[in-house]
């Protein structure tokens, strides 16, 4: 630092670090666990696209797909340039499959080639606004939406769609020939031979979910007001830390054995074993707009937006089991 330090306070709250210094007066350090990479290894800002393999992290700049490789050193590297904008991106662990879909168009990048979806029935064009690929059927490799239907993948074409619903989709989720319909009038569940409203079994506060997954054999929910909860036979039960319910968050999912809950009120880690959820807590972030995040050698990337400069950028949080 330019000018010595005479005294420096333990972290606030909000995961900065407040210090005195004769020179300068009262300072303040926002984050000190935080790597800025946009202004590294080219990487750029950022859509809201970005999805980790396990052992690559990719993302979408504008047209442009990129990997981050993690070794002695960050390296970020462009593997391909679309037509259009990348939208959404998902992984198909069980195919080492990456989808993206642009504008009115999805693909999937396989064995280092830029291969389209066959029949891509030209009703589904338009922005596709939802993709998933965690769920336990190894024969369907895609659920994706455009807004209003969703449609169902097997290998590389598509093998259903649905009805055309009064709201558009926030999500679709698939767990045991079981679709978890998310929008806006609320979840919906449907069946092989029975559809219902999730509400109508369990008492629901708010209509819908901002986010559905799969961990260690439950439905997670994140309600924008009640927070984080899983599902079980007795109804919907709250994952609490220091008898608070977690916040409402981006969960990110980190292989089966752990979930990362990731908010400007609280960042949390959580596993489970013999079905008992455990919750380690650690810094708050500065008041940054969160888009989505991946993970990489146990280190967490966070893309986020700048509210002032409407700029979004790639950050690395150094938290590591």
């Amino acid at each position: 630092m330019p000018n010595s330090t005479s005294i420096v306070s333990a972290q606030d709250y909000q995961g900065g670090i407040w210090l005195y210094s004769q020179g300068k007066g009262l300072g303040y350090i926002s984050h000190p666990t935080i790597q800025f990479i946009s202004t590294k290894s080219n990487a750029r800002p950022l859509v809201e696209t970005l999805v980790s393999s396990g052992t690559e992290l990719y993302y979408g700049d504008g047209n442009k797909l990129k990997v981050v490789r993690n070794g002695t050193t960050l390296n970020v590297q462009e593997l391909l340039q679309t037509d259009r904008q990348m939208m959404r991106l998902d992984y198909d662990e069980a195919r080492e499959r990456l989808w993206l879909s642009s504008r009115r168009e999805l693909c999937y990048y396989e064995e280092g080639k830029l291969k389209k979806l066959r029949n891509h029935n030209r009703d589904l064009h338009g922005n596709f606004s939802y993709l998933n690929s965690d769920w336990t059927d190894s024969s369907i490799s895609l659920i994706g939406t455009n807004g209003y239907q969703y449609f169902v993948c097997k290998n590389d074409s598509i093998s259903y769609i649905s009805k055309r619903y009064e709201q558009k989709l926030k999500g679709v989720l698939l767990w045991r020939d079981t679709f978890y319909i998310n929008y806006g009038n609320g979840i919906y569940v449907e069946m092989p031979d029975t559809s219902y409203y999730l509400g109508a079994r369990y008492k629901i506060d708010q209509n819908s979910a901002s986010q559905i997954l799969i961990f260690k054999e439950k439905l997670v929910f994140s309600f924008p007001s009640d927070g984080i909860h899983y599902l079980n036979n007795d109804g919907f039960q709250p994952i609490v830390f220091n008898n608070d319910v977690l916040p409402a968050a981006n969960i990110i999912k980190h292989g089966d054995h752990s979930l990362w809950v990731v908010s400007n009120y609280g960042c949390f880690k959580l596993s489970a074993d013999e079905g008992v959820v455990k919750v380690k807590a650690f810094s708050t972030l500065p008041r940054l707009v969160l888009k989505t995040g991946g993970i990489l050698d146990d280190k967490l990337y966070l893309q986020t937006r700048n509210k002032k400069q409407e700029t979004m950028a790639l950050e690395l949080l150094t938290w590591s089991n």
